[in-house]
């Protein structure tokens, strides 16, 4: 019994190591990050903003001056030079810098599976000190010269590979300031399982999208996979797809290249009106109310003198 025992123990173990080496691969193949803006140096004054709900890392470095931020249940936070401000995707916050001063910052995606926020697996701080706050901030800096530097030549390769490296960068130094959440060796595999699921969602946010065929492509039951996957993500399948539709649409808007008809067409709402209504209900602003305050928010960059500019 207890040789039984022994062994069931044994392979258990194996198994579980086996599903995680494996899926090391399939991360690295899936990791993938978006560039969404950001400055180095720049004069900073303004109040401080109206509640803001961003899609993408907001990582801040005072150079001169003290930064605000106040964030939605965690409280009002004070950041000086030598310190990071780090405000994770789907955070309810506010910014300000009350007396003139100066700061880099970067705005910034990490994902992984397509759409999956990478700090979903960890508890990141909103407020970086020590060494890491004196860490991060040239890597911002030069991430954001190497974002803006124009291509030349046959040196556009090597220009990638930097930002690539910068990008890799930045992202293990947040990661060790943080926290990593708790993860089941079997939660591991099915995610690894879920793959599919994923990269078809990614592909498909302008089609319908249904949860019969979401489950075909793993070879599950519906009811068996509408269990397995919110067991593993947290979230019902159709509710991570319409998060996922609700994601890009955050995005598309704060870039400003598209009508807001384009975009509810490119999230699967050829409807404007179906679309207006569901972003609404996630984010409890009207699709062109959030552009307008995303732009507004986004957009301040004051003089020390505290004429207004527009980024």
């Amino acid at each position: 019994m207890i040789v039984v025992l022994y062994i069931y123990t044994v392979m258990e173990y194996s198994e579980a190591q086996s599903h995680e080496t494996s899926f090391l691969p399939l991360l690295q193949r899936s990791l993938n990050w978006e560039y969404l803006g950001g400055g180095h140096g720049n004069p900073c004054h303004h109040p401080e903003t109206d509640w803001r709900l961003l899609p993408f890392l907001v990582v801040v470095c005072p150079e001169k001056g003290e930064y605000v931020c106040r964030v939605r249940d965690e409280g009002f936070f004070k950041i000086h030079p030598g310190q990071i401000l780090l405000v994770p995707a789907g955070i309810q916050h506010t910014v300000g810098m009350p007396r003139p001063g100066v700061v880099s910052y970067a705005h910034i995606r990490f994902t992984m599976f397509g759409s999956m926020d990478i700090f979903r697996f960890f508890d990141v701080p909103r407020l970086v000190k020590g060494q890491a706050g004196k860490n991060i901030p040239p890597l911002t800096r030069d991430l954001h010269r190497a974002m803006t530097a124009e291509p030349v030549g046959g040196r556009a390769v090597v220009q990638a590979v930097v930002r690539q490296e910068l990008a890799g960068r930045l992202l293990r130094a947040i990661i060790a300031v943080s926290k990593l959440r708790d993860m089941e060796s079997t939660a591991v595999f099915e995610m690894m399982r879920m793959e599919p699921v994923f990269n078809y969602v990614e592909n498909h946010l302008d089609q319908p999208i249904r949860r019969a065929t979401l489950a075909d492509l793993v070879f599950l039951s519906e009811t068996r996979f509408h269990y397995v996957f919110k067991k593993v993500i947290g979230v019902a399948p159709m509710a991570y797809v319409m998060n996922a539709r609700m994601r890009k649409a955050q995005i598309l808007l704060a870039r400003q290249t598209l009508t807001i008809s384009e975009i509810g067409q490119k999230v699967g709402f050829p409807n404007l009106f179906h679309f207006s209504k569901a972003f609404k209900r996630t984010f409890g602003r009207s699709p062109l109310h959030y552009r307008e305050k995303i732009i507004e928010s986004l957009n301040e960059i004051y003089t020390p003198a505290g004429k207004t500019n527009r980024r």
